[in-house]
């Protein structure tokens, strides 16, 4: 019996990933903002903590976002390669 088809992984266009990355990045601030606010209206140094956290999550995402869009700079007279 014949097993034919295709293993290929479709490929990803950079307008999917810059609306991913958006989208992580909002649902994260947003995240963010809600455990702040109930961390300091409840007194709860766990909700706070948790939240300092996840800012750290947030500058990971934009570090990544912004690295992927420098990757993008087409080389130059100047600058051969981006931003060397």
């Amino acid at each position: 019996m014949a097993h034919s088809h295709n293993h290929t992984i479709p490929a990803i266009t950079a307008n999917e990933i810059n609306r991913s990355f958006s989208i992580g990045i909002a649902l994260n601030v947003v995240y963010v903002l809600i455990e702040l606010f109930y961390g300091w209206k409840g007194d709860s140094t766990a909700l706070l903590s948790d939240a300092v956290h996840n800012i750290g999550d947030i500058s990971g995402l934009l570090l990544a976002f912004a690295a992927f869009r420098f990757q993008k700079i087409k080389a130059g007279k100047i600058f051969t390669y981006g931003f060397k």
